[in-house]
């Protein structure tokens, strides 16, 4: 399954940058993200973490590990890998992101967050329909960018 997204943030590119390649802060931002511990500087930089999230009628505690195999400071870009599995229900998700810090499109102030993901899920998580995870995933991925707004706004001197 393929997801694009494009959000503009209103902060300067290297202030988003500089936050968004702060995993252990960022990641909070993801709701349901409740740990994020790094294991390794790399390359690939390595986490561990674990997320509690509602999917249609199954709530999934899931655990797994993200990968930073490429990390672009020059370009603002960087590739994700993670792989998380719930402890009670059979089945695996995997996605493999890139994500990038552009102009923004408007020419308006402010950064355009672009991401791209392609997304394998297995076993009895794989059973929901295509619709019902986008919808999850684009609801998730609208309150990150809140959460990340707010972040910044409080992290910016007024």
């Amino acid at each position: 399954m393929e997801f694009d997204f494009r959000f503009t943030i209103p902060a300067d590119q290297q202030v988003l940058w500089q936050k968004v390649t702060d995993i252990e802060s960022v990641a909070f931002c993801v709701p349901g993200v409740t740990s994020i511990d790094k294991l390794d500087d790399g390359p690939p930089v390595e986490y561990e973490g674990a997320l509690k999230i509602r999917v249609g009628p199954m709530g999934l505690q899931m655990k797994g590990q993200v990968l930073i195999p490429t990390l672009d400071h020059d370009s603002c870009s960087m590739e994700l890998i993670c792989e998380g599995k719930d402890r009670k229900i059979p089945g695996t998700i995997k996605t493999e992101t890139t994500m990038n810090l552009e102009a923004t499109e408007s020419g308006e102030p402010g950064t355009d967050l672009v991401i791209h993901t392609h997304a394998t899920i297995m076993g009895k998580l794989g059973e929901f329909g295509q619709s019902v995870i986008r919808k999850k995933t684009a609801a998730v991925l609208g309150e990150f960018v809140d959460n990340l707004v707010a972040q910044l706004e409080e992290e910016t001197p007024a």
